[in-house]
């Protein structure tokens, strides 16, 4: 495996790290990002194999009869072990994976599905209720019936949402009275 590829599947993307970054820690941020591209920079310039040691030479310079092979047979015999997953965590994560899988795809289905109903509805307002400019007094009250009423100045430009009109609720409002339950 080459020196690149070992370090580039830990690359980090600086570009969004400096979006997400607050202006009191840019400096900081580039600071860690210099000291993290020389590490890179060097590890780049190593082999990505140990390099091969020479046992001949060894073996003549070292006066010790023996020793070379010995270390050399030592040396070879070692392997450093892959740290084994004693406790089951990649397990674990795979199940916690597949159950985050489910729970998002249920939850994209339930988004379809309220989205469908909330256009039929849409749709189905459309068709029962007429346009403004139509409605009665009384179509008023029946469809808005949280509507704030003044008989003495009718005003069918008055938005129940506004400050002014929310100001004192319809407390006397009996619930499953609204236009829900009329259509």
């Amino acid at each position: 495996m080459s020196a690149a590829k070992r370090v580039s599947s830990t690359a980090v993307n600086w570009a969004r790290l400096a979006q997400h970054t607050p202006a009191q820690q840019a400096d900081a941020m580039r600071s860690v990002r210099s000291r993290c591209e020389t590490l890179v920079a060097k590890v780049n310039s190593l082999p990505a194999d140990k390099p091969a040691i020479d046992w001949a030479h060894f073996a003549k310079t070292v006066p010790a009869p023996g020793l070379v092979d010995k270390f050399r047979k030592e040396y070879e015999a070692f392997k450093v072990p892959y740290p084994r997953d004693t406790e089951g965590w990649h397990e674990l994560i795979d199940e916690q994976q597949k159950r985050q899988s489910e729970i998002l795809s249920k939850s994209q289905a339930l988004l379809t599905e309220v989205h469908d109903a909330a256009n039929s509805y849409l749709k189905t307002l459309d068709e029962k209720i007429p346009p403004r400019d139509e409605w009665t007094m009384e179509m008023l009250c029946l469809y808005f019936p949280g509507t704030l009423f003044d008989a003495n100045n009718p005003d069918f430009n008055r938005t129940p949402n506004l400050p002014e009109y929310t100001e004192a609720p319809n407390k006397n409002r009996v619930p499953g009275t609204g236009l829900l339950s009329k259509l």
